[in-house]
């Protein structure tokens, strides 16, 4: 159940940043599944790296994209926003 639960909210991640205006509601998604349900998941790392660059927070957006590479080296995406 835990993992459908990770995938509905990565995957709203998703939709909401193909909407201008919703990063807030990505970050929100991002960090829940991060906090209370997998720490470790790449998809929220990534969408939450996402918008820590649309903000302009690099570091932030710098430190989940090498925390992603971590867990997944071969990350294309993650790499290209690197």
């Amino acid at each position: 159940m835990k993992e459908i639960v990770t995938a509905l909210y990565t995957n709203r991640c998703l939709a909401f940043s193909k909407m201008n205006g919703k990063d807030d509601q990505v970050l929100e998604d991002a960090n829940y599944v991060l906090y209370h349900l997998d720490t470790k998941n790449v998809k929220a790392l990534f969408w939450r790296a996402v918008v820590h660059k649309n903000k302009k927070e690099y570091s932030k957006a710098i430190k989940d994209l090498n925390d992603l590479l971590e867990h997944d080296k071969n990350n294309k995406a993650a790499k290209e926003e690197v």
